[in-house]
């Protein structure tokens, strides 16, 4: 975030085109909002999908002749990204990105036109008139259970009798999003997407833009996190999506609002495709009505799926130097069979809060009937390995309920009779002979 009170400063990260001087608002919009589409193809390429085929062209009748339609969100256009050949996510992991179509700024080369000016108002007009100006571009998405909420822009000003003041923040790029299984069928498979574009100008003196980024940081602060989105973690992505969705209602007055919304199944994303959404805002603030420019274009995807949360092998249509990625998804499955570590895979955190952390070998010896089963261990080899057998069936099935894959289910149970030894007195014979299913399973894979 910068707070600036002198007008020769520009706004790093600010997608601007030079306007024709004889073009309308209306003709400069659809000549913007190409390039703007052709900068979210070039952000998904670079993010390693490298799609080329983008749907939502010129619009056309049912006779497929071109068809004007009337623009009711001239503030932001909508694109859909993806070809018509995704990539397979079930039962495997994914993660939301967001990337940003955001140029560097270009200072003078771009021109007296190129960067929205903090403009400054005289001492009487401001002492007469306090005026508060605010912008906010909001993305939320929803997955079942998993929801999740991201400021992408924020412009707010404030010019009254206490001086002048403003507050710019953008996200050029955000990943760091836990991962989440995507089941097959169910609500999972259908992520909701929705884009909200907040605008107000009012006689005011306080400036919602500073609030608002007080507060997401506190949010983001005090809120649990996860690596992966699990039973015990969903709640808790839940509440900060929900409280970051709703700081922005309160403190930005909806004076002018824009929301575009999809539902699509995984069965049509590509990894490097999605959507994108470009933002314009006036070039005199508040004027909503007079000239408009592109402000930036953000695209919205998710990552190649994984597997394993336990391994960083991807599977990807196009293997990438940037990246572990098979082309294969059971190459890709059997890589990360290849390289199973017990003692990472019962360390891994399943939920992380304050100072606690809870790993996988944590939640498991909270489970009654994990400790019931190692304290029935006696010395019969054949009941031993029938307790063994028996534990390592409920971790598999307290591990799917989780909301771990099903490979990733065996591994914890694989890590568990082999990183771990429950009792000394149990022969080599029977602990070899322990979850034997579980090991025909992962060496099938």
């Amino acid at each position: 975030m910068r707070t600036v009170s002198r007008s020769k400063w520009v706004l790093p990260g600010l997608f601007l085109i030079l306007l024709s001087g004889c073009e309308t608002p209306a003709a400069l919009k659809s000549a913007d909002d190409a390039a703007a589409k052709q900068m979210a193809v070039d952000a998904g390429s670079k993010s390693g999908g490298g799609n080329q085929n983008q749907s939502g062209g010129q619009d056309k009748d049912a006779g497929g002749a071109k068809k004007n339609m009337l623009d009711v969100t001239p503030m932001s256009t909508f694109f859909d990204l993806d070809s018509e050949a995704p990539i397979a996510f079930t039962d495997a992991y994914t993660r939301l990105r967001i990337d940003g179509g955001l140029q560097e700024s270009q200072g003078a080369a771009a021109g007296a036109n190129g960067s929205l000016s903090y403009a400054q108002r005289g001492l009487i007009e401001r002492y007469l008139l306090s005026i508060k100006y605010d912008v906010n571009v909001l993305a939320k998405v929803k997955i079942g259970t998993y929801e999740e909420s991201v400021s992408l822009a924020t412009l707010s000003s404030t010019s009254g009798s206490d001086g002048q003041s403003w507050t710019r923040d953008v996200v050029h790029n955000a990943s760091s999003f836990p991962w989440f299984l995507v089941k097959e069928g169910g609500v999972e498979g259908t992520p909701r997407v929705s884009v909200e574009f907040n605008a107000s100008r009012t006689v005011d003196s306080g400036v919602a833009g500073n609030a608002l980024q007080i507060t997401l940081t506190a949010i983001r602060a005090l809120a649990p996190t996860s690596n992966v989105v699990t039973r015990l973690s969903e709640g808790a992505t839940k509440d900060k999506a929900q409280a970051i969705d709703t700081a922005v209602s309160k403190l930005f007055f909806r004076k002018l609002s824009e929301k575009h919304t999809s539902d699509r199944d995984f069965l049509r994303w590509q990894d490097g495709g999605g959507m994108a959404i470009t933002i314009n805002i006036p070039e005199k603030e508040g004027d909503w009505n007079g000239n408009i420019r592109p402000m930036g274009v953000w695209r919205i995807g998710f990552d190649a799926p994984r597997p394993s949360v336990f391994s960083d092998w991807r599977y990807c249509k196009k293997e990438s130097p940037t990246q572990r990625c098979k082309t294969d998804l059971k190459v890709a499955r059997k890589a990360v069979v290849q390289e199973k570590d017990a003692s990472k895979i019962l360390a891994f955190v399943m939920l992380k809060a304050s100072s606690n952390v809870t790993t996988i070998r944590d939640h498991l010896q909270q489970q009654p009937w994990y400790g019931t089963a190692l304290s029935s261990l006696g010395n019969d080899d054949k009941a031993n390995s029938q307790i063994l057998n028996g534990m390592c069936q409920n971790i598999v099935q307290e591990m799917i309920g989780q909301s771990f894959s099903a490979l990733d289910a065996r591994l914890v149970a694989w890590a568990v009779v082999t990183g771990t030894h429950p009792a000394a007195k149990l022969t080599e014979k029977a602990w070899s002979a322990a979850c034997k299913d579980v090991k025909d399973w992962l060496a099938s894979q």
